[in-house]
């Protein structure tokens, strides 16, 4: 990350944290006053703004302060970000029979391909 996108999550991550600590002195002021519609109102609003800004708060505070973690895989700039290997099947061919299928089966017999394993053997 560049400094400036540093500066950035820092001052979200204190404008968050100073919101979390007003949301909870209103709903602490909700939980003393006497029941009624506003009162409902108050509380309802400062504990959904509280748990918001502090769960946003919280998972920026673990990204500045967790370790750095390289990319999950390397990428070219050029390559669009889907570019997976196409399968056996899409390619329109057979895995190798040496090669356990992709469900962890063994491969079936030429003689059995083709029709579903329902127990019956004829």
């Amino acid at each position: 990350m560049n400094a400036a996108v540093l500066r950035r999550a820092r001052r979200w991550f204190w404008a968050l944290s100073s919101t979390a600590v007003c949301a909870a002195g209103a709903l602490y002021e909700g939980l003393r006053a006497a029941p009624g519609p506003g009162t409902g109102l108050l509380v309802l609003t400062g504990a959904v703004v509280l748990a918001v800004s502090a769960v946003q708060a919280a998972r920026i505070l673990a990204l500045l302060a967790g370790r750095p973690r390289p990319p999950r895989w390397p990428r070219a700039p050029w390559d669009p970000p889907d570019t997976a290997a196409p399968s056996c099947e899409e390619m329109g061919s057979e895995p190798p029979a040496s090669e356990p299928s992709r469900t962890g089966q063994a491969p079936a017999k030429a003689e059995d391909a083709g029709h579903a394993d329902d127990g019956h053997h004829h």
